[in-house]
């Protein structure tokens, strides 16, 4: 979950957390609140801990805690905290996270935490990044291009609350043309993704001697490991140059390891680790066909969104 606030006080407005932000007052009785009237907007005890990562400074931050830890809490009381103490204006607060319900969730809380701060901005229900129901193509895609609501907030200068994929989509649906890519791009469904990695899968004439599995699991294989490199803009090339380079330690380590008569078991997971190695390497070498095949169809999927918003922020910034 990532939320970006970027500090644009009005001309002649209030100083960082001394009044209120641009167009509103942070709270109905007026002044800015204390970082212990958080627990009381936000309806939440927060920890002393929690009440200082809400009201750090305004830079970049990191909170690493675990699940049901109170996260997205202590991020909603940080665009509280920021909006009505007039360090950020409302609109520019970008919320991002994983999932539509955790989405759901930032939106609700800071609706509510803003109302009860009497701070301007509230915001509106977040996007739901599920595939766009605009229209078909005609390998079972979804038609991107045509006009659709923006995110929560954007259009009455209030905070954004979105998913990455939902903002990269939206990020990609009004800069398509820079990518070189048409605004009326297809997304493809899920269904369309399995339908084409097995065709692509069936055509492939390269080796596939590590390849045991059924054609239904490798397909699955193909979509999942097309998405994880997508999403962590690691290239097919990259991945099988790294699993050649394991792959010769993983050899020479079953060599050592039968040298120095160690157990058979040690010698057996080495060797499930070096089938492993050879294995994504093929299939590294069909997932550059599959992303070929998709470009030829000139469409994209949901982990497509990703690398294409990263190269559109670095080339356009």
């Amino acid at each position: 979950m990532t939320v970006d606030a970027t500090s644009r006080p009005a001309a002649g407005g209030p100083r960082p957390g001394n009044g209120p932000c641009p167009g509103g007052s942070p709270r109905a009785g007026g002044g800015s609140p204390a970082p212990e009237d958080l627990r009381d907007l936000l309806g939440v005890p927060f920890t002393s801990e929690q009440i200082a990562a809400a009201t750090a400074p305004l830079e970049p931050g990191v909170i690493v805690a675990g699940a049901g830890s109170g996260k997205t809490s202590v991020m909603a009381a940080r665009v509280v905290w920021l909006v009505a103490t007039g360090q950020v204006a409302p609109g520019d607060v970008l919320g991002l996270t994983f999932t539509t319900k955790a989405a759901g969730e930032l939106t609700d809380r800071i609706r509510r935490g803003l109302a009860k701060a009497g701070a301007a901005g509230s915001v509106g229900d977040s996007e739901d990044d599920g595939p766009d129901q605009q229209g078909s193509d005609p390998v079972g895609g979804r038609v991107v291009g045509a006009p659709k609501p923006r995110p929560s907030g954007e259009a009455d200068g209030e905070p954004v609350v979105s998913t990455y994929h939902s903002f990269a989509k939206r990020l990609i649906t009004d800069h398509a043309l820079r990518l070189g890519i048409e605004p009326g791009f297809r997304l493809l469904a899920d269904a369309t993704r399995f339908q084409l990695a097995g065709r692509v899968l069936r055509r492939h004439r390269g080796p596939v001697e590590a390849l045991t599995r059924p054609l239904s699991m490798l397909t699955g294989d193909l979509v999942s490991l097309d998405a994880e490199l997508s999403e962590h803009l690691v290239d097919p090339d990259t991945l099988a140059g790294f699993d050649l380079g394991w792959l010769a330690e993983i050899e020479a380590a079953v060599v050592a390891g039968r040298c120095a008569a160690r157990n058979k078991g040690h010698v057996e997971a080495l060797g499930r680790m070096a089938l492993v190695a050879r294995s994504r390497r093929e299939i590294a070498a069909i997932v550059a066909e599959y992303r070929e095949a998709k470009r030829e169809l000139e469409v994209i999927d949901f982990g497509d969104l990703v690398t294409l918003a990263v190269r559109l922020a670095d080339s356009v910034p």
